[in-house]
């Protein structure tokens, strides 16, 4: 008979709940319809975005 792995939860690692993607949406003056924005983000504002995320993470690690 073959043996059977038994899995303690608490020994499983386990990673902490994060953003794995986004997409930024705007809408425009001449129409209400909103749409993606495919341009590249600049470093510093992608620096503050990502800082920003990462703020978002920390409060919904909270909630769990």
């Amino acid at each position: 008979m073959p043996n059977k792995m038994s899995r303690d939860i608490d020994t499983i690692p386990t990673v902490r709940r994060h953003i794995v993607s986004y997409k930024i949406y705007a809408e425009w003056s001449d129409s209400p319809k909103l749409v993606e924005i495919e341009h590249e983000m600049g470093n510093f504002l992608e620096n503050t975005f990502n800082d920003w995320l990462r703020d978002i993470e920390d409060e919904e690690d909270l909630k769990c």
